[in-house]
């Protein structure tokens, strides 16, 4: 393969300076981890100081190789992701006993050093010391190139590194817990879902209906989804197709696959990521943290400088879940692996939540300086709750007291890459996996500040998340920034997406809609039936070679996504946003499970329901428990092909809560 460089310069980021990464260094932070935005230290700005590269466009061509994927004379990936083995040191939290020694069972927590052996995204084939991938950049109207290679061979010190795929007897623990005579957990238990036996005979054990399709496996195969971006379907194989009958792009170990993306003139500008999307071992490996930031910078960058902010900050959150093969003794770290997958959907695995591949990390700010933190949420099996408190000592006038104590305020500007136009103040935020909101902050007083995610455990009936976690630190100085929060309520943003504007390129109007379609994401409990649980939507069994309905480019229709369990969905559709118009949950806290913290349950619930701006797009958000999302969604255009939409629990949909769709050319376009 060629790698002849044709390179264009990224403008120069206005974050970041030689001093900046030099007193990272010094704080042992990597320069790459640094650049990439995955770490923050003395109050260092957070953006990237490299170059993007750029390539020209690429003629057509009917080359059998370029069209399988492999760089042709001429043509240089901007960007190459290796997947690989690799070990990385890292704080987790591991259970103990009443005297502090390891149980797995144990209810208290200890916190602890270990080497966490897993698989990580290497920038060009280089490691780093986050687990996390490096950060990509784009620009509007450019073309890019990613090359994707494969190196998970299970050698050496990661043979036999699995985990071992899902066997029937590997169910059976699972389903002995719950199996009996029509145990409905609607009544006894108002969280959970209906377990029921469809067995001829009834015992399980010998009568299992296995959907072989939809068992989790080949966690060593991969390939990419850039998610959020606007450009054409790449999920099966060759990318762009139409086939309905097309498979999955899967790049095996040895492999590599090219990919070629062009994103539109007017493209949002904000923040995105990627991550692998092979189905069978998207969960697996996305719990190990296979998954990095992308950000489209263009306007959006220029305004956030005009407004005077300086200061940008990653805040992705992820929980690995992890076994633990040797635990923490004295000086000797202790050593984690990716747990497998039946005991990390059934909450049976160690995990804790992290912060940009980091335990519970401190960013250091000056008291009035306005900080942009771009938050991701990279979960794959829990939700996620974001407050800011003054830490025990700390006390600020502007922080609000609630059913919870005092919460600092803090501004949204953006949602999942599209900006609003103006701020909305909020005190507290709730998230699943895939979503991304932009934040502005600034302290008034000096002194540390905790930001935490708590209150979501009994909201559902698992995928919560750990326990009223800490998830990082804020320390501020004495220095006076000059910005005070109450600045940032004159700020205004261009809006990602136009109120008014050129048809199907503005908001949606309701005279525009042509039909609504209605998607129930539920979940059975056959326990007969594997994989168990049973994941559907509209109780449609997936299968690859298939596509479950067809919409004309240029349509727009309303959809109405149906959630009637007390779990939580977060709905995702691959390569074209929607409006969101109205969220609803019938959910009401349960005395019998919550306790004394009813109101701390109901605000939580209340946040689940709220949409935080009139005229807010989204391409991930959580369908409310017990509840509905009606959105309004536009298929753009220039979009064809065969797409998913689909749960961003990503073991929900590993196990079949998703759907293929087909754009289709507008009536004229085809032929």
């Amino acid at each position: 393969m060629t790698r002849n460089s044709r390179r264009s310069t990224f403008p120069r980021s206005p974050f970041t300076t030689s001093r900046q990464v030099r007193e990272a260094l010094q704080a042992g932070i990597s320069r790459r981890a640094f650049l990439s935005g995955l770490m923050a230290a003395g109050g260092a700005t957070l953006a990237s100081d490299f170059s993007l590269a750029q390539s020209e466009t690429t003629p057509d061509t009917t080359d059998k190789e370029a069209l399988e994927g492999m760089a042709v004379e001429g043509e240089t990936p901007d960007y190459t992701l290796v997947a690989r083995f690799a070990t990385y040191e890292i704080d987790l939290l591991y259970g103990v006993d009443a005297d502090g020694k390891p149980d797995p069972a144990g209810s208290r927590l200890k916190q602890g050093k270990f080497k966490f052996m897993t698989r990580s995204w290497a920038d060009d084939g280089v490691l780093d010391d986050n687990y996390l991938g490096p950060l990509l950049e784009m620009q509007p109207g450019k073309a890019f190139h990613i090359l994707v290679k494969n190196e998970l061979f299970e050698t050496g010190d990661y043979a036999d590194y699995g985990p071992p795929e899902p066997t029937i007897d590997g169910w059976r623990p699972v389903i002995d817990q719950k199996s009996g005579p029509s145990v409905f957990l609607h009544e006894d238990q108002p969280l959970g879902m209906p377990f029921f036996n469809t067995c001829t005979p009834a015992s399980p054990a010998d009568a299992f209906d296995v959907d072989w399709e939809n068992v989790p496996k080949n966690f060593n195969w991969t390939n990419l989804h850039v998610h959020g971006l606007e450009v054409d379907p790449h999920l099966f194989e060759p990318q762009g197709t139409s086939d309905p009958k097309a498979g999955y792009i899967t790049i095996k170990p040895g492999e590599e696959k090219l990919y070629r993306f062009a994103l539109p003139d007017l493209h949002p500008t904000g923040t995105f990521w990627y991550h692998p999307h092979r189905h069978n071992s998207v969960a697996i490996q996305a719990w190990g943290g296979l998954a990095g930031m992308l950000m489209v910078r263009g306007l959006y960058d220029e305004e956030i400088k005009a407004n005077g902010i300086t200061v940008e900050v990653p805040f992705v959150v992820h929980d690995p879940h992890y076994r633990i093969e040797r635990y923490p003794d004295g000086d000797e770290p202790g050593i984690a692996k990716v747990g497998g997958f039946l005991e990390n959907q059934n909450g049976e695995s160690d995990y804790c939540y992290t912060v940009s591949g980091r335990f519970q990390p401190t960013y250091t700010f000056k008291r009035n300086q306005i900080v942009l933190l771009r938050h991701l949420t990279a979960t794959v099996e829990n939700t996620a709750c974001f407050r800011i408190v003054p830490a025990p000592g700390t006390r600020s006038p502007l922080a609000t007291e609630g059913v919870e104590g005092e919460n600092y305020p803090f501004y949204m500007i953006a949602s999942d890459g599209i900006a609003f136009g103006e701020v909305v103040r909020k005190d507290t935020m709730i998230t699943g996996g895939g979503e991304r909101h932009d934040l502005l902050l600034s302290f008034d007083e000096p002194g540390e500040y905790w930001v935490l995610s708590d209150g979501l455990d009994t909201v559902q009936f698992f995928g919560t998340g750990p326990r009223d976690q800490l998830l990082a630190r804020i320390v501020i100085t004495e220095e006076d920034g000059g910005q005070p929060l109450s600045q940032i309520e004159e700020m205004n943003f261009t809006p990602g997406i136009p109120k008014e504007g050129p048809p199907g390129m503005a908001k949606i109007q309701p005279s525009e809609i042509t039909r609504r379609r209605h998607f129930v994401f539920d979940i059975d409990g056959d326990t007969c039936r594997l994989p168990y649980q049973q994941f559907r939507i509209n109780d449609v069994v997936y299968a690859t070679d298939k596509v479950d309905f067809e919409i004309e480019q240029g349509t727009v229709e309303e959809w109405v996504l149906i959630n009637p369990t007390g779990g939580v969905h977060p709905f995702h559709v691959h390569v074209n946003a929607f409006q969101v118009k109205e969220a609803y949950s019938a959910q009401v806290p349960d005395p019998k499970l919550v306790g004394a913290d009813v109101a701390k349950v109901q605000a939580r619930i209340d946040a689940f329901r709220h949409i935080d701006h009139p005229d807010q797009w989204r391409d991930t958000m959580i369908i409310p428990p017990k509840g509905y999302l009606r959105v309004w969604t536009r298929i753009y255009s220039e979009r064809v092909g065969k797409t998913v939409l689909h749960c961003h629990f990503l073991a929900h949909e590993e196990t079949a809560m998703i759907q293929n769709f087909l754009i289709t050319p507008k009536a004229g376009n085809k032929g």
